[in-house]
């Protein structure tokens, strides 16, 4: 170790070399944050006084533990200097490109745009400012807000605009490659916002996110640049996950040109300033990485693309395009003709693509046509690719059984209107999947074109699913039930035994006995109390300590309105109504209290001892919430509880 430098070095024995090795990785450790022991590693007296005479430590007195803390603190001045040094050279090779100017700030404002201008009206001057050439004149007819017009002073067409302190903004994106030094070119890219306003008229501006430095003579992978905005430097990370899309390419002709030669991207320099020149948006980043994977398929392609005026498939075919791949799902980028390239036979398909400038989607719809030799309508095909529907996912649904492609655009369309008006399309047609699967569900006939294509969507979907919800709940209580037969065997049997002594009605109320568990689980599940779905009430009948009766009205037998929990005797230890609400109970109390006697009346010697032993349960329950300090059960138990008098 240099004492003044704190560089250090292990010398290998078995190589007979020295390397950069730490003490700790020298001697065999396997972690890093284990140290060295003396006991361990034997040293001598002189060793012991050299180490600690030439070390200086502020924390440790051990001299193993002096060398560690010395070759960390080199290392960590080491990374801290390499850092510096590569935040210098980024700087310095970012600072040797220009500012874009005021030539491609007008450009991207012109392609994005087509030109537009507007007059900006103050109320104040009474005069208009026009953005194209900053004058400004008295009104001469009567505009409202957004009419058009021509500016007297210049002779551009311009829109009005009347509204105090409004500003029109838009977004674009731009890519710029040029030539950067004798070893590489750069691809530059741009977020941008364009805004006219009466003060400044017209302004660009361009935020620089991503530059990517085109290597010469070498097929390794380009060096890549991200700008982070919070400390307004470049970094080789990415932590604001920034990412290139489609955009315009600036076309200077001899700039791209320049800036590719000699890299893997060179065999662009025929196409890409066409496509610039053009004004098409394409991802132009994902272009240039793809070539290195299938130069000769993905130049062709895109070339086929764009000579044949297929703009918005060519944008996302670029943006399909990676570092590691080079295909489409739709398109054969091997084909050597437009036919083979689109899959499509029929060239009078191929130019209704080209006239609505339709993408994957429409293509994937031209291909279903072909393939199944029905029509498709512009409209629908427009309408598809507007919404997201693809020939694929109708291949794949239920919708694609019963209805054709123009039917289910009509369908989904009124169905939106009427029952979905906020929702999406793709939405729309979920809920139509739902409802189709939920039928098939059903058993319904899907033959039948009322239940394939009902009128109101909505209401038969929210129908089919309360029903589908009451089935599965029907089913899984049957289960339930069954499970309880195993678990409570007999207990549907005393149920019926208890039927005749229990039963009760007058000219206002009626007790009944349930049959089965359904019948109570139905009970708990209507009025949205605990009676089925807990197991306590069954050990209770089976053991005879309590039934479990219904009190309903007389004129509705049907409807569930109180579960009562009655004991042998006739004691009513529990009565509860909808979400163990009591309505209507001190009216109700007379009829139990005429139900407790006839009980009474109706009891034999055998229910007398049943009796005796569930009042004696009942009183231990009741200690023991006392001896837990359970007061809101307690309490909610004693305000049921009615004892026969």
């Amino acid at each position: 170790m240099d004492m003044e430098t704190g560089e250090y070095g292990t010398y290998q024995y078995d190589s007979g070399r020295w390397t950069g090795e730490n003490l700790v990785s020298a001697l065999g450790y396997s972690v890093y944050w284990e140290y060295v022991r003396e006991e361990d590693y034997f040293l001598s007296k002189e060793d012991r006084e050299l180490i600690l005479r030439c070390t200086k430590s502020e924390w440790h007195k051990e001299p193993y533990r002096r060398i560690e803390d010395m070759e960390r603190e080199y290392g960590r001045e080491k990374r801290e200097v390499a850092g510096i040094r590569k935040e210098s050279r980024i700087r310095e090779l970012m600072e040797q490109i220009p500012d874009p100017g005021q030539a491609v700030r007008e450009w991207l404002a012109d392609t994005h745009t087509g030109g537009r201008h507007y007059i900006f009206w103050d109320k104040g001057s009474g005069t208009y400012r026009c953005t194209a050439c900053g004058g400004s004149f008295p009104r001469r007819e009567k505009l409202r807000h957004k009419d058009a017009a021509v500016c007297p002073l210049c002779g551009r067409a311009v829109t009005a605009i009347h509204r105090k302190g409004q500003q029109i903004r838009e977004k674009a994106a731009l890519a710029i490659i040029h030539d950067m030094d004798e070893q590489r070119g750069v691809e530059r890219f741009f977020r941008a916002e364009i805004v006219w306003n009466r003060e400044k008229g017209r302004v660009v501006y361009l935020d620089e996110q991503i530059r990517n430095f085109l290597l010469r003579g070498s097929m390794r992978r380009n060096r890549t640049y991200y700008r982070d905005e919070w400390e307004d430097r470049w970094k080789e990370s990415n932590p604001a996950q920034r990412r290139r899309c489609a955009c315009y390419l600036y076309p200077d002709r001899e700039g791209i040109r320049a800036g590719i030669r000699g890299t893997h991207c060179e065999e662009w320099r025929d196409v890409l300033p066409q496509m610039a020149a053009a004004g098409v948006v394409a991802n132009y980043g994902l272009l240039l990485d793809a070539v290195i994977i299938n130069p000769e398929e993905c130049i062709r392609t895109t070339e086929y693309l764009f000579k044949g005026r297929f703009r918005r498939l060519l944008r996302e075919l670029s943006d399909t395009y990676g570092y590691y791949s080079g295909t489409i799902d739709v398109l054969n980028i091997r084909g050597k003709s437009v036919e083979e390239v689109m899959r499509l036979g029929d060239r009078q398909l191929i130019r209704r693509l080209r006239q609505a400038d339709g993408g994957r989607n429409m293509l994937g719809w031209l291909a279903w046509s072909e393939r199944t030799g029905k029509k498709l309508s512009d409209a629908c095909l427009c309408w598809m690719e507007r919404n997201g529907i693809t020939s694929g996912e109708y291949e794949k649904s239920e919708a694609g059984m019963h209805l054709t492609p123009e039917q289910l655009m009509h369908y989904l369309t009124r169905q939106g209107k009427e029952g979905y008006p906020h929702r999406k399309m793709e939405e729309v047609l979920q809920q139509y999947e739902d409802y189709l699967a939920m039928a098939k569900e059903l058993g319904k006939d899907l033959g039948d074109e009322m239940v394939y294509r009902p009128r109101e969507l909505k209401r038969r979907h929210n129908e089919a699913s309360e029903e589908c919800r009451l089935r599965r709940n029907q089913e899984n209580a049957e289960r339930k039930a069954e499970e309880m037969r195993r678990k409570y065997p007999g207990y549907e049997e005393l149920l019926e035994e208890i039927r005749q002594k229990y039963e009760y009605g007058d000219e206002e109320y009626l007790i009944r006995v349930p049959g089965n568990f359904l019948e109570i689980t139905a009970e708990g599940m209507a009025l949205h109390h605990c009676v089925g779905n807990t197991e306590r009430y069954f050990e209770r009948i089976v053991s005879r300590e309590t039934y479990i009766c219904f009190l309903r009205r007389k004129e509705a037998p049907d409807t569930p309105f109180y579960t009562i929990e009655v004991e042998p005797g006739g004691t009513i230890r529990q009565h509860r109504g909808d979400f163990d609400e009591e309505p209507e109970i001190e009216r109700i109390k007379p009829f139990l209290k005429k139900w407790q006697q006839e009980i009474r009346r109706r009891m034999q010697a055998g229910d007398y001892m049943l009796a005796e032993k569930s009042a004696a349960l009942r009183q231990k329950n009741i200690q023991e919430l006392q001896e837990k300090n359970n007061t809101r059960v307690l309490a909610g138990l004693m305000e049921d509880l009615m004892e026969v008098v």
